[in-house]
Parts: C-alpha cells; structure tokens; sequence
C-alpha cells in the first residue's frame, strides 16, 4: 500500500472487512480484532494463514491418497517414521445411540456399510478460527460447526461425513434404498434433481433426506436451531455413486471420493473423531455406542507374490527379508509364506490392489525407481497365449489396403459412429450407444456406405469433382444368438470403393469419360483377380441394405449362395440425401468370410514359348441373356487347351432380329509344351458351339 493523505491525515495503512482480506464472507463492515491480539505480528501469522499448503496430483486409481492421513501413511511408508492418528476425547452419555436411531439397508450391494452416531443438546454456532482457516487453506467455505466439522475430518481421513438434523427425520429411522422413478429432490446448493430408480437414497420413513455419496437435502440440513445431530459415515459402492453423479451433472468432493473408493474399515473412527469436534466446540452430548449396519463384511483380497517374479519385472535381485520388509511397510500383511512366495492381504484403504502384479509395482516404488538401473534388453516369452482370433489383423486387410494405394485410391477414415437418420437408410438393425457424444453420432454404422457419401458430398461442395476413395473399417450389427466375441453384436471388416467424375484426368490427347457401371464391375473383377477370391457377381437376390441403397443397374457379391455385397450406381434419393447430384459408383463388400481363402499360397505357371491359337466365334442370343454366362459355359467346356476368352464385339440392329442381339468372343488356345494343330482345338471349339447353341438357345453367325 502507497502513503496517501485521508481528509487530510497522512495513512500507511488500509481498514479493510473479511471478505476485502479474503478470510470470510462477511462484507458489512470493518474486520475488528480482539483486545488479545499481539501488535507487531503479522496478519497471516495471527489469522493462521502462514501455513504451507501442499496441491498434490492423485491418480484415480489411489482414493487413499485423497487425505491428510492417506498422504501420512505414504510418507511414513518411504521414511520409517511412524503414523500417528489425531486423537479422539469424546465425553459419552448414559443414553444409547441404537435408542434414538434405526437404519435398515435395503440395498447392501450399493451401500455395504452405514453407521450412525448421535449427538445430543448440541448449540450449532460457527466454527473456531482455526477449524476455518484450516477449510479456506484447503479450499473450502466455512457454513458452520456441524458441516464444517464433517468436511474437515473428510479431508483429514477420506471419509466423507453427513451431519442430519435428527429431529428432521421421521420415525427417527434411516432407510437406505433406490429412489422412485422421476422423484423430486432438492440438495444442499438448493437446485431440485430429478431422479430415476438407478439412484441409491438415504430416506426416513416417509422422505429422502439425501443422494447417497452425493449431497444431502435441504429437508434435513443442519441450522442454527439445530439441537441433535446424527453423524453418517457411510461406504458406497464407487460405480453406483459415479453412475448417479454423472447423470446429475453433481461433482461434489464427497462424490469424488466415494467414486475412487473410501475405507470402509475406519467409518468407525472418522465418525467419532466428527463427533469429538462437534462436542468440544458445541456443548453436545455424544450417545454411547454407534449403530453400525454391516449385512455382510467385506472382505479384501489376497493375492500370490513370487519372490522371482518381483525380481523378473523390477530388475533387482531383492533378498526375501528386503521384499517383506517393503510389503510391512506399505501395511500390507503376510497371511500365508512358502519357500519361493507370500501371500498377501491388502489393506482396507487400498482397493486398487487386485493381482500380483500391483504389489510388485508396490514393491518397486517402496524401493524407489531412481535406484533402478534401467537395461535396454529383454527376454520375450512366446510360449504364452495367442492373440484371440477375433482380434487379430488378417492378411488380406493389409493386402487390400495396399492394393487400392497402389493403384491410385485415396484411403478414408471415418468413424464408427453415425447419425440414426444414416443408419436407417440401410434398413438394417441398429446398436445403440448407450452414452453417445451426440445424436450425430449415437449409433454404431451398419453400413459402410453413409460414410463414404457423407465425405464424397463435402469434396464435392470443395469443387473436388473426381473421386477415387475407398475404406476399410468395421460395420456392427445387431444378433439375437450368443457365442459372438461382443454378445448380441456381430462385428464385421467391411471395404466400400467409390468412383465418381471423370476416369482419367483431363489431357489434351483424349475424350472426357466419367467413370459408369463397367468401372465399378471393373474394381470388383481386379480385386477378384489378384487376390483369386472364390466371388461371383449375379442379379441381388434379397432385399438388404444393397437393394436401399442402389438403384436397379447394380449386381450383388455371392461367396457359395451368400450375398456379401453388392457394386453399382447409387440411388438418386439416396444421393440427394446427401445433397450430392452427380453420379456416384460404390462397391459395399464384407470381408470377414474370405479371410480364410485369403491364405492361398501363389504358385508359378511357366509362360509357355508356343504361338496362342485364336478363334472367333459369334452367337445370336436373346436380349436377356447375361454375357457372363455364356463366359461361364464357354469356360467349362473349352478344356484344357483353352487359355482365355475376351468379348469383342456385340451388336444389337439391322440384319438382327428383334429382341435378339449378337455377341463375339475371341478364344485362346494354347500348350506349353508344343505347338497346337488345327485338329487338336476343334474337338473343343465344337463343344463350346454344341454346348452354347442348345443351352442358350443362341445360334452361331456365320457372317
């Protein structure tokens, strides 16, 4: 503060409230100190706040260290020194905690644990200086003795307290049990909740009077005429309290706790060391005894520590009197010893211990990761078990990714999750996600194709207009049998190409062609081609998400007799859906049951040195009929000697008869062991012609 002159009287100083000093809330006049305060001290040293505060990270995994004594009892751990608890006076009555007070637990899987101590005659007043320096050091507000005095001993033990008003409570009973669907709740801070049957309730007989591990209730708080108090001190199950606290948008420090997991071997001690607060300060009465509910104890458990095994993964070869020594030091007890192990007991503020391993990694940090020499090679153990099938990468999901690269492809990567309005398109079952970011993203893709329009429709508005993407990812369904590796979900690999704009780029030396039909047939045949999977294409034999999707120039994917995919254009409705008005090709294939032809090993065919022998011929077929399977016929019984067969030519108009169109195909006969002759090829030539004429009702041309 600067010198100034103050109605003309030269000040060095400044009067200022709590609240300007910031040790209080009370803002309407000048902070006043009492005749015993000392001139000459500073305010911080007086007021207690010349303390040092410690802001210390705790992982989630380590609830215990969410306490003075919990960060005692590490420190302890790693120094030798001794752990020594605040001590508790507490000035009982004649009259019985269990005579004023009942608790029955209707849910013991979500609350195992409840313990009432009652004080009576108590005068609720605010708390002394030190108690409140203390809360505003740790960042709490003082309210008054009874919340003040729960609040402290929660950050001093990690047990989070509730005082009631007990006159508040009817019956003079507490109830632990769900709340009722869509009941209205009022807290602490005064906001009305909406509850669901989810929630675990602290109730009396006729009203809930608090969200369990959350907030307490307005109906039930304690104030100035309060004159009973009964003390909770609780243990939770962490999942029901994270579960009720997430949907309740409520992130209170007690619900902080309780989720990471509290002791629930010291309620015992937190409520009597509230209590003898509460009492020194207030002129209450504590009743003798508690009532301590415990349907069913709890027990920690135990866990095997190889003495090797610690040495294997630490890296350091510890004697067995040095491993014991860390373990005891920790609080970890010895229930069981062998020649080469220990088993050990965790204690009951330590709910992260669960295998051996998490001891080890005790062990380790108890005898200290600095004297660690870290060493740059190990030995691998391949002898465990295999990765499970469901999780490993197939062969052909490399090789198919490589292989669209290779020739020209931009890969996408979109995600798993879409919109209900996409997924519908399908017309396929949905899996929803029970906790979504957003609707746009609320349901698990049953289709590969939405996500390949939804990025084509924004390249296009970016006047990208020629388009070669193709995808590879997952595609999940809904299945009503079991046995699957994600019950009730079938999980498939799934690869989606789509084409649209010109085929090439544009140059000076050729025509404009956007890519049509055959292009996507195309991608389908030379996929089929390299990697010689057993697929057919024919008409689409049922109505699935290719028959939404496609427009009727498409042809299905058969692997045996079972449709798998489906290539061609795509709808003009689906496509305005995506506000996309050129033509879009796409082939929708799912992968999951070629992965076991996708094996095959290659194997070398000599290129034979003699001249290939071609032959044409030329057949009127009915309009209808499919070239593929005239392809297919001449294929089956060209025999051996025949190599290839390529359509050249087809013809439908003058010299033709109506509703009859020609097609030419050139055939390939070749040996790689001599030369052929005329006499050998025409046995097979003639068949091809026998076999075509009859089975087709096509006629051959002799012009």
């Amino acid at each position: 503060l600067g010198k100034r002159n103050i109605r003309e009287i030269e000040s060095n100083g400044m009067i200022c409230s709590e609240t300007e000093l910031e040790i209080g809330d009370d803002s309407s006049g000048i902070c006043v100190l009492p005749s015993s305060a000392s001139v000459g001290i500073s305010a911080a040293e007086y007021l207690g706040l010349d303390d040092i505060v410690f802001d210390i990270f705790i992982t989630p995994n380590r609830g215990d260290a969410n306490s003075h004594i919990g960060m005692a009892r590490e420190i302890a751990a790693i120094t030798g020194g001794v752990l020594k608890l605040p001590e508790i006076v507490l000035d009982e009555s004649d009259e019985k905690t269990s005579d004023l007070i009942k608790i029955d637990i209707e849910n013991p899987v979500d609350c195992p644990r409840y313990i009432g101590k009652v004080i009576k005659g108590a005068t609720i007043c605010e708390s002394p200086d030190w108690l409140q320096n203390r809360l505003r050091l740790l960042g709490l507000r003082p309210i008054n003795l009874a919340a003040d005095a729960t609040n402290y001993v929660m950050m001093e033990t990690g047990n989070p307290l509730h005082a009631f008003d007990l006159d508040k409570v009817g019956n003079s009973k507490i109830i632990v049990k769900n709340a009722k669907q869509d009941e209205k709740f009022t807290t602490l801070d005064g906001k009305t909740q909406t509850l669901n049957s989810d929630m675990l309730m602290i109730r009396d007989g006729g009203k809930s009077l608090a969200i369990a591990g959350v907030m307490g209730g307005k109906n039930s708080e304690t104030s100035d005429e309060t004159k009973n108090i009964l003390i909770e001190a609780a243990y939770f199950n962490p999942k029901s309290v994270r579960r009720t606290a997430r949907k309740l948008n409520i992130n209170s420090d007690s619900s902080y706790r309780f989720e990471r997991g509290v002791d629930y071997d010291s309620l015992e001690y937190a409520a009597a060391r509230c209590a003898s607060i509460i009492t020194k300060y207030s002129g209450g009465k504590v009743c003798s005894g508690s009532v301590d509910a415990y349907p069913e104890k709890i027990r920690q458990k135990t866990s095997k520590v190889r003495f090797e095994q610690v040495r294997k993964i630490i890296g350091v070869e510890f004697t067995i009197s040095e491993i014991k020594e860390i373990v005891e030091a920790w609080g970890f007890e010895i229930v069981a010893e062998g020649g080469q192990s220990i088993t050990l007991l965790g204690p009951t503020w330590r709910h992260d211990l669960l295998s051996e391993i998490d001891y080890i990694e005790e062990i380790a940090r108890g005898y200290g990761f600095d004297k660690i020499e870290p060493k740059y090679s190990s030995v691998l153990n391949f002898e465990g078990e295999r990765v499970p099938q469901a999780l490993t990468v197939p062969g052909l999901k490399e090789k198919t990714t490589n292989y669209f690269i290779e020739n020209g492809y931009n890969e996408c990567l979109s995600q798993n999750q879409i919109a209900p309005d996409s997924a519908l398109l399908s017309g396929l079952g949905l899996v929803k996600i029970k906790n979504p970011l957003g609707r746009d993203m609320s349901v698990l893709r049953n289709s590969m194709v939405p996500s390949l329009l939804g990025i084509a429709s924004r390249n296009l508005k970016l006047k990208n207009k020629s388009l070669k993407l193709f995808e590879l990812g997952k595609i999940f369904l809904p299945h009503d049998s079991f046995g699957q590796f994600i019950e009730g979900i079938t999980e498939e690999d799934c690869l989606c190409v789509l084409l649209c704009g010109l085929s090439l780029p544009i140059q000076w030396a050729g025509e404009k062609r956007n890519f049509d039909f055959y292009d996507i047939k195309g991608v389908f045949e030379g996929f089929l081609k390299r990697f010689d999977l057993p697929l057919k294409s024919k008409e689409n034999k049922i109505k699935d998400n290719a028959k939404t999707f496609f427009n009727a120039n498409s042809l299905g994917i058969f692997h045996k007799k079972t449709q798998i995919g489906t290539f061609g254009e795509i709808d003009k409705s689906i496509l305005a859906r995506f506000d996309i008005e050129e033509d879009i090709l796409i082939m929708q294939l799912s992968l999951n049951s070629l992965y076991q032809n996708s094996s095959k090993k290659a194997v070398y065919s000599k290129i034979s040195p003699y001249p290939v022998m071609e032959r044409d011929l030329a057949f009127i077929l009915n309009s209808n009929t499919e070239a593929g399977r005239v392809v297919n016929e001449i294929k089956r019984r060209g025999g051996k000697l025949l190599s290839g067969v390529k359509i050249f030519d087809l013809y439908e108009g003058k010299n033709i008869e109506k509703g009859k169109k020609s097609i030419a195909f050139k055939l390939y006969f070749s040996s790689p062991k001599r030369t052929l002759t005329e006499g050998e090829i025409m046995p097979s030539v003639n068949n091809i012609i026998s076999s075509i004429e009859k089975g087709f009702e096509a006629q051959l041309r002799d012009k």
